[in-house]
């Protein structure tokens, strides 16, 4: 698949279709960030999340790196994927952490805005 958001990714990352978003994934297939485009309103929006699961087979859980914002600029949504991707490259986010508390950039869009 071609990735629409040309987003860099460290070596063994690929780029994939997942329902209505592109998926970023590790080499392994335990680590993934999604750029998700909807709509709200007249009003596009581009959602980026994180997720890391046990194994291959294993269910995806929300991941601690900065993700789960949503933004009014797709440029702004890729860097935050790729700063999100070199996160799990690094090894940040791959430990067990409390879902709910992420980092909020100044970038992110409010609910409701």
């Amino acid at each position: 698949m071609s990735d629409p958001y040309d987003c860099r990714l460290p070596a063994g990352w690929t780029a994939g279709q997942d329902g209505d978003a592109v998926a970023y994934t590790n080499p392994t297939g335990t680590r993934r960030v999604t750029i998700t485009e909807f709509s709200r309103g007249l009003a596009l929006f581009w959602w980026v999340d994180a997720a890391r699961r046990p194994t291959q087979s294993g269910d995806w859980e929300p991941a601690t790196t900065g993700a789960g914002e949503s933004f009014r600029d797709p440029e702004r949504a890729v860097r935050a994927a790729e700063t999100v991707v070199s996160r799990f490259a690094e090894g940040v986010g791959v430990a067990d952490s409390d879902p709910e508390s992420h980092e909020v950039g100044d970038e992110a869009v409010a609910d409701g805005g």
